[in-house]
């Protein structure tokens, strides 16, 4: 188990487009560093919801960007790998790690560490969730995240209760995830493409209000979050904000990278904007 740090930056962003997330996740990960807290976790919304594509996942044949549209729902990419993921009614999080010592944590490490607060997290709402070993991947099911299995899930009743991804970048590793308030299949159904979102879900999912038993909103959740983590990872979440250099990095990369469609299509070339 990795030795837990002191002090992590706690950020409430809210709600913003899917777009300024994706571009405020990789922004920290991109600035982290010497001046950086050694950690950070932000909570996060999507407003107008949205659906966010894995970085190597096709968009044609997860979901239609018309009827995407019609519903009132953005899709744009990740800078991480995995399935799609609706944010319709879900609870966002991000972690950053950076470099110790000169040395960035492991994949591992950091789901390791991470999951531990999730699911004392989820501890504090009554759910008995955790960490399971599967030994293998299967995302073969379909488009979406709550349809596959990764080497490591957080389950609750057997169920993937929160599906999570990782990059790991020069000054340290950034892993994002979602818990759902309540169960969405039938938004995914309507927004999928090619007829491969028949599934969504199923006997492999369980939404938060399942798993406690009752509706609970995000407010609620970004409490269970912050005494989570304080008390698992015996940490100091520290009330915080980006760094100018991050806010203005995180500006770039929207205009520029996740606001296009080149990046959203996949006709993105990854060096395109100063190598980012």
């Amino acid at each position: 188990m990795a030795e837990p740090f002191r002090t992590w930056r706690f950020i409430d962003d809210g709600a913003m487009p899917g777009a300024r997330n994706m571009a405020r996740d990789e922004a920290e990960a991109r600035c982290a560093g010497p001046g950086i807290p050694v950690a950070t976790l932000r909570l996060y919304g999507f407003e107008p919801p949205a659906v966010t594509l894995g970085r190597f996942q096709d968009l044609e044949g997860t979901v239609d960007p018309v009827l995407c549209a019609r519903e009132g729902i953005d899709v744009v990419r990740r800078a991480t790998g995995g399935l799609a993921i609706l944010h319709l009614e879900d609870f966002t999080y991000s972690v950053v790690m950076r470099s110790s010592g000169g040395k960035v944590p492991g994949r591992r490490e950091c789901f390791d560490d991470v999951a531990r607060g999730i699911v004392a997290a989820l501890g504090t709402l009554g759910v008995e969730a955790a960490q399971v070993e599967h030994g293998r991947r299967d995302e073969e099911g379909g488009p979406w995240c709550v349809e596959g299995i990764t080497g490591v899930d957080i389950e609750w009743n057997g169920k993937k209760i929160c599906g999570s991804a990782q990059r790991v970048f020069a000054g340290g590793v950034l892993q994002h995830g979602s818990l759902f308030l309540r169960d969405t299949a039938d938004v995914m159904a309507r927004i999928g493409a090619g007829g491969r979102s028949g599934s969504t879900g199923g006997a492999r999912f369980a939404a938060l209000d399942e798993a406690v038993g009752r509706a609970v909103s995000r407010e609620e959740m970004s409490v269970a979050f912050r005494e989570g983590f304080e008390s698992e990872m015996r940490v100091s979440l520290e009330t915080g904000s980006l760094t100018d250099a991050e806010l203005e990095l995180a500006e770039e990369l929207e205009r520029t990278k996740y606001a296009g469609k080149g990046w959203t299509t996949g006709r993105w070339p990854e060096g395109a904007v100063g190598g980012l």
